[in-house]
């Protein structure tokens, strides 16, 4: 073999490694084409659904009509239909967050905020229950027991606070009846 085909090989091998390198960055920036496209997509949709709660919550008349239909809405007062709506829109928000983390789009730190938030504030309000019975089949699977676990664990602390607390007033009874 001539020195001439041997440089002949080496730039041949050469070519064919920056073609493959070539073709594997195509590959993953078509990837990352699509992820964008379909990320857009999410968004523009969830942007349209924010809207839509807007105006639930801006006009009281609306948010009532809309809402009529659900168990125990009728029941609630314009002030109480107002924050209903308004939990509508947070927890789109939430479930925006959660599945972004779910893609791993979203930082374990900022999470955790997002989790201690809706753990320790949203599912203790007095209405969330109402509001998730009613609403929460239209959130993605994933997302509904994420907020049914933690409901779960709400209900556990609650109730071991009612039993803490029964025990110590039985104690505290026993203790004056002495």
């Amino acid at each position: 073999m001539s020195l001439y085909e041997l440089l002949s090989l080496i730039i041949q091998g050469l070519g064919f490694v920056v073609l493959a390198a070539t073709l594997c960055f195509l590959a993953f920036q078509t990837i990352r084409l699509r992820e964008s496209t379909r990320n857009a997509a999410y968004q523009s949709l969830f942007q349209s659904y924010n809207q839509l709660n807007y105006l639930l919550v801006q006009d009281p008349v609306l948010g009532r009509a809309f809402r009529v239909s659900r168990p125990g809405v009728p029941t609630l007062s314009d002030d109480e239909l107002a924050f209903y709506n308004f939990m509508s829109m947070i927890t789109g928000l939430m479930e925006q967050v959660y599945m972004r983390r779910e893609n791993k789009w979203v930082d374990h730190e900022i999470w955790e905020s997002w989790d201690r938030w809706i753990s320790q504030v949203w599912v203790y309000h007095p209405m969330f229950d109402t509001f998730w019975e009613n609403e929460g089949r239209y959130s993605p699977e994933k997302f509904v027991g994420y907020i049914n676990d933690l409901r779960e664990k709400r209900n556990q602390t609650l109730s071991e606070s009612v039993s803490s607390s029964e025990q110590q007033n039985v104690r505290s009874s026993g203790e004056t009846a002495e």
